[in-house]
């Protein structure tokens, strides 16, 4: 049917942008652009993560504080695509020094993304809280995160969340 072939192909081309936006490639934006306009709301809310994660690198954080929120408003009741722009969100509190919020922002649903079991997402919420509680000067508990966070990252074998949970 004409709706999956749309969801699979808006797939597919947040797939690409996300490996093009790990290799740095200037495509990825113009990847997450053209899912921007999937019909399926996971597609259209990873896109504008997606852009959000481009445009935190190159430094325009306002822009990318619209593209997550646009993405939270898309996420609707779906608990896990809310999981992951609270990663988003989180990126940008901790880039203001905002760390005991962002710390806040995920520890909430830490439990549910443990649950899901998707080790990518773990990795990235483990360290993120990681990253909070260290910059909160809590360094015992940054440790606990950081060594789940790596554990969750080994499975991933993205060397990008593996050097996260390291660093």
């Amino acid at each position: 049917n004409a709706l999956g072939d749309g969801a699979r192909a808006g797939e597919h081309l947040v797939t690409a942008a996300e490996f093009l936006l790990r290799v740095s490639e200037p495509e990825a934006t113009q990847r997450f652009v053209e899912a921007v306009a999937s019909p399926v709301y996971e597609t259209v809310a990873s896109a504008h993560l997606g852009i959000a994660a481009i445009d935190h690198e190159q430094g325009r954080l306002e822009v990318a504080i619209e593209h997550v929120a646009d993405a939270r408003a898309i996420a609707g009741t779906d608990e896990l695509l809310h999981a992951r722009v609270d990663i988003a969100e989180s990126d940008s509190l901790a880039e203001r020094a905002e760390h005991a919020q962002s710390v806040g922002k995920l520890v909430p649903r830490l439990e549910l993304v443990r649950r899901e079991g998707d080790p990518q997402l773990i990795a990235a919420y483990e360290s993120a809280i990681g990253w909070g509680y260290k910059s909160l000067g809590d360094k015992a508990k940054g440790l606990q995160h950081f060594e789940r966070g790596h554990a969750a990252a080994l499975l991933t074998k993205d060397g990008r969340a593996i050097g996260h949970a390291l660093h």
